[in-house]
Parts: structure tokens; C-alpha cells; sequence
């Protein structure tokens, strides 16, 4: 299934990193440990169930991001920018999202309300996929053992 394709690869992913961590944090520069990058990045991707729903793994990869980013090298440092910018912007856009489906469920008595929680629903899903991509985008240049390149896009 995809999902166990997920999770083997990112097993791989981490098991490679693993194994080259001691060559690859002098090329890295600074303190930030190369296996924190990938499980903040993952906080939410690996598992989607346990990530976006119980809302316990992306504060903790929050808290991880805020207390490296500061010893990091610059590699490090664009990543913890990025996932800090990722999960402030998610937050806005779920919260928008919430805010508008329970706007269009009170309207819902009306009937009117009947677009407006569909526009909500959308956003949420719209943010959900946008948060997952850009977990993966970071992944994947974290893997690589880059930069990332516009830590404040909004976008990807």
C-alpha cells in the first residue's frame, strides 16, 4: 500500500542518515543533529493519522525546531526556518478553515450555510495537502543534504 511504501522510505531515509552522520555533520556545520531534521519534517507525513489528527507530534517537532535552529549551521538553520514558518502558516490556515465551517454549520439552518462549509471544508483539505507537500519538499532536500532554498516562501 502507499502508506507502507511511506514508511519504508522514510526508514531508509533515516537509516542512511544514520549511518552517515558523523561525516555528514561537518559538512552540515554546527551542532543541529542530522536525524532531527528529518523526524521534524516527518512529525506529521510518516503517519498522517497519528501527526494531523491528534496534534501532538507537529507541536513537538515545533518545540525540537525552536531549540536547534539557534546551534545549527546554515543548512540546519534554513530547515528549522522552514518547519517553523510551516506549522505558523498551517496553524493560520487551519484555524481560518474552522472558523468558516463553523460559521457555515450554524448557517446551515438557513441553508445558506451549505456553501459556506463546503468552502470551509475545502480550505482545511487544501491546508492538509499543503502541509504534506511541504513536509516532503523538506524531506527531500534535507536528504540531499541541502539548503532550503526559500525558507519564507509561502508557497513550496
Amino acid at each position: 500500500t502507499p502508506r507502507q511504501r511511506a514508511t519504508m522510505a522514510m526508514s531508509s531515509v533515516i537509516a542512511k542518515l544514520r549511518r552517515h552522520r558523523t561525516a555528514g555533520q561537518a559538512s552540515w556545520g554546527g551542532a543541529g543533529r542530522r536525524e532531527t531534521i528529518p523526524l521534524t519534517h516527518c512529525a506529521g507525513c510518516k503517519e498522517p493519522r497519528l501527526g494531523l489528527i491528534n496534534g501532538l507530534t507537529i507541536p513537538v517537532g515545533l518545540v525540537i525546531a525552536y531549540a536547534q535552529r539557534a546551534a545549527a549551521g546554515p543548512v540546519m538553520q534554513s530547515h528549522y526556518t522552514f518547519l517553523i514558518r510551516t506549522f505558523w502558516i498551517g496553524l493560520a490556515v487551519m484555524i481560518a478553515g474552522g472558523v468558516i465551517c463553523g460559521v457555515g454549520a450554524l448557517l446551515t439552518v438557513i441553508l445558506i450555510g451549505f456553501p459556506i462549509l463546503a468552502a470551509g471544508s475545502l480550505l482545511l483539505a487544501a491546508g492538509g495537502i499543503w502541509f504534506g507537500v511541504r513536509a516532503i519538499v523538506g524531506l527531500v532536500y534535507v536528504s540531499r543534504g541541502e539548503a532550503y532554498p526559500r525558507p519564507y516562501a509561502v508557497l513550496v
